[in-house]
């Protein structure tokens, strides 16, 4: 079995790092998208977790490495800043949007080169971008199994992680009018 309260820690410590992170983005698009993609992945990367455990990916709590907790905010945000500079209105900021991102998440420039690929990727072929970043999430999650059920869990994952963004979004926009 795994402690919940562990894993709601973990993830509460590393989302208020790339707060303080999110609070200094003078762009005020990128702003607003990084706190609200910090403050949903919360939610989402204890679901993620949970499933890896409830899915005997790690045998126990423990062998969790602690880098997946900050990995879990890189790899959502990513995902979700990928799809969304797909639409109209985050287009026309593109270079800040990805700059903001890569200064909230302390992207290497070894990193932001192999993310770059991706959100090219992501403009040019959606499906294709999907299945790659899955299993670059896959080979980086230290799990004992890599198979296609670990990447259609990590597919599923963030796609519905981003479901859930807009959602909330759309839910937050509904109750401000």
């Amino acid at each position: 079995m795994y402690n919940k309260r562990i894993i709601e820690d973990n993830l509460i410590e590393e989302s208020l790092i790339f707060f303080k992170e999110a609070e200094k983005i003078k762009n005020k698009e990128a702003h607003v998208l990084y706190i609200q993609i910090i403050a949903s992945t919360i939610a989402d990367g204890f679901d993620f977790i949970t499933l890896l455990l409830k899915n005997k990916y790690f045998k126990k709590q423990s062998q969790i490495d602690e880098s997946l907790y900050k990995n879990i905010f890189k790899w959502n945000a990513f995902y979700i800043t990928s799809i969304m500079l797909r639409e109209k209105y985050y287009r026309d900021n593109k270079e800040e949007i990805r700059a903001s991102f890569f200064k909230v998440f302390k992207i290497s420039k070894k990193g932001q080169k192999k993310l770059l690929n991706f959100f090219e990727l992501c403009e040019s072929d959606y499906q294709k971008f999907v299945l790659d970043f899955s299993k670059y999430i896959i080979k980086n999650i230290k799990i004992k199994e890599k198979n296609a059920i670990s990447l259609a869990l990590s597919c599923n994952f963030f796609y519905n992680s981003y479901i859930r963004f807009i959602n909330e979004c759309s839910d937050y926009l509904k109750k401000a009018a």
